[in-house]
């Protein structure tokens, strides 16, 4: 596990093209992304051009780090950010940008975010922002509790 100074320094020394595994921490982008169970690949590309439904990895002003989905670019350059469990948005700038999210792994294989089945589900979702709250909380319990039992299993029987 690395830390947020560390991670800075990785990205600040990444080159373009190059990408960097990120565990997910947090449950604002439930249900694409998990807590502690999603890898992002982040890629840094210096002429990255934001589009509607990609997912960036950015800096706040009090320098948090966050991965949120883009909901809308605006017409003063700005982007509206979103997390897909969250009704909220925040307007960022371009230059915040640190990465952007290229492949997403939940299991034992990664999948690029060009994925067609991928891009389908995100256009679906991403009209129902304001509902997610609503649509997520069944969800979001009935995923703590299979996570939890499967950790109580994962304990009671580990692999050899």
């Amino acid at each position: 596990s690395i830390d947020r100074e560390q991670l800075i320094r990785i990205l600040a020394e990444a080159k373009d093209g190059d990408r960097i595994p990120l565990l997910v921490t947090g449950g604002s982008m439930v249900p694409f992304l998990f807590d502690q169970r999603s890898l992002v690949f982040l890629e840094k590309d210096s002429a990255y051009v934001p589009k509607r439904g990609d997912i960036v990895f950015f800096a706040r002003p009090n320098l948090s780090l966050v991965l949120h989905r883009v909901v809308e670019l605006r017409e003063d350059g700005t982007l509206l950010i979103n997390g897909d469990a969250q009704s909220w948005t925040e307007v960022i700038s371009p230059d915040q940008i640190l990465a952007h999210v290229t492949h997403i792994q939940r299991r034992v294989k990664p999948f690029s975010v060009e994925n067609s089945f991928y891009r389908f589900a995100v256009k679906l979702w991403m009209p129902l922002r304001r509902a997610h709250p609503v649509l997520m909380k069944p969800f979001f319990y009935a995923n703590c509790l299979i996570f939890k039992l499967s950790r109580r299993y994962q304990a009671k029987y580990p692999r050899r």
